[in-house]
C-alpha cells in the first residue's frame, strides 16, 4: 500500500509497478490521448495509467496529484529514452528539476545534499504540488495549479531531447497557456464571474513568467498575436489546445463562436507540423 505523504513512497511504487520494464508507448500522440484519459490534463485526476490498480481511497488531493506526476514524467520518460529503468529515471528526474528551478522561487528548501535520490525527487514533488492557498477560490485553485503540471512533462521531454531546457522555454509556455485561456474566454458571450477568476488563477499559478495583462485585454490582440510556430511537438500542441477547451468548458457549455476558436486555434497549431 503506497501513502504518498510517507517517505519512501517512490521507491514502493516503483517496486508495486516492477512489471513495467518496457516502455508501454512507442507514440507521444497514443501517450498524451492515455495520459488525458486520466485526467491528469485538466487538473482533476480520475485515474493512473499503470500495470497495477492503484487504491487511492482516503487520499489527500494533493497525495493523487504527486502519484499522477510521477508517473507522467516516468511515462515521457520512457518513452523518449525508451530505457524503463527506475533508478535511472530518479536521477535524471532530480537534475531537470534542479535546472528547472527558476531564480527566485525556493522549490526546494527541504531538499538535502546528502539525501537518496528519490527522497530528493520526494520532497521536490511535494513541493511542485503544492496548491496555491492565497487566492480567491482554494477549491477552483487546485485545478487550475494541477492543470499546469504538464508545463513540467513537456519541459522535461525537452530536457531529455536535448539534454537541456531550452531558453526561455518554460517562460514562453507559460504566456502561450494565458495568452490562449484569456483569449478564449474573449470569444464567450455570456460571461461570469468564473472566468475572471479563471484568468486571475492562472496568471497567479504561473511560475517562470512575469505576464503581461496588457495585450490580452487589449482589443487588438487576436489569434495571430499567438505566435505559436515555437511550439512543434504533438505534446505541447495538443496541450494548448487542451488548455483552450478546459477554459471555455468552465460554464458547461460550448457556444457555436467558441467551438469555432477552438477549430481555429488546432488549425492553427498544425501548421507547424
Amino acid at each position: 500500500m503506497i501513502n504518498p505523504s510517507a517517505t519512501g513512497w517512490i521507491d514502493k511504487f516503483f517496486l508495486k509497478q516492477k512489471t513495467s520494464l518496457l516502455p508501454t508507448e512507442t507514440h507521444f500522440n497514443t501517450f498524451y490521448y492515455k495520459v488525458r484519459e486520466t485526467g491528469f490534463i485538466y487538473g482533476h485526476i480520475v485515474a493512473f495509467d499503470t500495470p497495477f490498480e492503484i487504491v487511492t481511497k482516503g487520499w489527500l488531493q494533493n497525495e493523487i496529484s504527486k502519484v499522477a506526476l510521477l508517473n507522467t514524467l516516468y511515462g515521457v520518460y520512457k518513452l523518449t529514452t525508451n530505457d524503463s529503468d527506475s533508478e535511472k529515471f530518479i536521477s535524471k528526474t532530480v537534475e531537470f528539476y534542479n535546472e528547472m528551478n527558476p531564480q527566485g522561487f525556493n522549490l526546494f528548501r527541504k531538499v538535502l545534499p546528502d539525501s537518496s535520490a528519490s527522497l530528493n525527487l520526494e520532497k521536490i514533488i511535494d513541493s511542485r504540488v503544492q496548491t496555491n492557498v492565497d487566492i480567491i477560490s482554494k477549491n477552483f485553485s487546485h485545478i487550475v495549479t494541477n492543470a499546469l503540471l504538464f508545463i513540467d512533462v513537456l519541459a522535461y521531454s525537452q530536457y531529455l531531447t536535448h539534454g537541456k531546457i531550452p531558453e526561455k522555454y518554460l517562460k514562453k509556455l507559460e504566456e502561450a497557456i494565458v495568452s490562449i485561456v484569456s483569449l478564449a474566454l474573449k470569444t464567450k458571450s455570456n460571461k461570469s464571474k468564473y472566468d475572471d477568476l479563471l484568468i486571475k488563477l492562472f496568471e497567479s499559478s504561473v511560475r517562470y513568467s512575469k505576464f503581461s495583462k496588457v495585450n490580452v485585454q487589449s482589443q487588438n490582440f487576436g489569434m495571430d498575436e499567438l505566435k505559436l510556430d515555437y511550439f512543434t511537438t504533438i505534446l505541447e500542441k495538443q496541450y494548448l489546445v487542451d488548455m483552450a477547451g478546459m477554459a471555455l468548458w468552465s460554464d458547461g457549455i460550448i457556444e457555436k463562436n467558441e467551438a469555432y476558436f477552438l477549430y481555429k486555434l488546432a488549425e492553427l497549431t498544425s501548421k507547424n507540423q
